[in-house]
């Protein structure tokens, strides 16, 4: 089974019809705390071949959740789990952007 990744397709079509294009690389931690805490700022959690928009509600459990997994990237720690998230900012019409946030296991 393929499962669909915008962050790999670097481009998004939502529901809507807008096309969303991958804006740069990998994320530093502070960009994805500003663009998840920002309500005018769409948030689309992926797993496997489930696509969902985060609620504001639900935003800070989210960040907290995958804090261990993306702000010490890059410092060797293994996580137990077998669980990894990657975050990416998309662009649509109008310079809008979206954070997006892939689960994998």
């Amino acid at each position: 089974m393929e499962i669909r990744s915008p962050i790999r397709d670097r481009e998004f079509v939502d529901e809507g019809g807008t096309r969303w294009q991958l804006r740069g690389g990998e994320l530093r931690w502070n960009r994805v705390e500003r663009l998840i805490r920002d309500p005018r700022v769409p948030v689309l959690h992926l797993y496997l071949d489930e696509v969902r928009e985060v609620p504001g509600a639900e935003r800070e459990i989210v960040l907290a959740r995958i804090r261990p997994y993306l702000k010490s990237r890059g410092d060797g720690a293994m996580r137990s789990d077998h669980t990894d998230f990657v975050a990416a900012e998309f662009k649509g019409a109008g310079h809008r952007s979206m954070l997006v946030i892939e689960e994998s296991c």
